[in-house]
């Protein structure tokens, strides 16, 4: 039986369409450029004294990396950026996150949120991070993301 070709071959008008998509894209990326973040800083000494073992891990393989290191008075975990571009756009954030705080405590019901850790990743191959480990804490925070969302 005649079974049809398929060519797999990429039209001009699907390559215009893409390059205009990618153009867009990061168009998108440069408009939203994130210039706030609420964090929560890293003070554990033992959790500090394994970040600094694994920057200088990196480091040992990349001299160069040295640079892009932050000191360990920096170490953080970032559970928030945002663009706010003005003033009042600052005070409407701080004042959203101080509405959300009744949300969260009834969430939490008075328990600490214990956030474990396990690997590492980047974003864009410029941030390092480490990942969020699973296990039950995660439903916690996706009820508190679903709130701000």
């Amino acid at each position: 039986p005649d079974v049809p070709q398929i060519s797999l071959e990429r039209s001009k008008e699907n390559e215009r369409i893409d390059k205009d998509q990618k153009k867009k894209r990061k168009k998108k990326q440069k408009d939203y450029q994130p210039n706030y973040f609420l964090s929560i800083p890293i003070t554990n000494k033992e959790i500090t004294r394994g970040i600094k073992i694994l920057q200088n891990a990196i480091i040992e393989q990349d001299k160069q990396l040295a640079k892009a290191m932050i000191s360990d008075g920096s170490f953080h975990v970032t559970l928030l950026v945002m663009q706010l571009l003005n003033e009042d756009e600052v005070h409407n954030g701080i004042d959203a996150l101080l509405g959300l705080k009744p949300f969260v405590e009834e969430i939490l019901q008075g328990k600490h949120l214990t956030l474990p850790f396990q690997g590492v990743d980047t974003f864009g191959n410029q941030v390092g991070f480490v990942k969020l480990a699973d296990g039950d804490h995660v439903s916690p925070l996706l009820q508190i993301a679903g709130i701000t969302l």
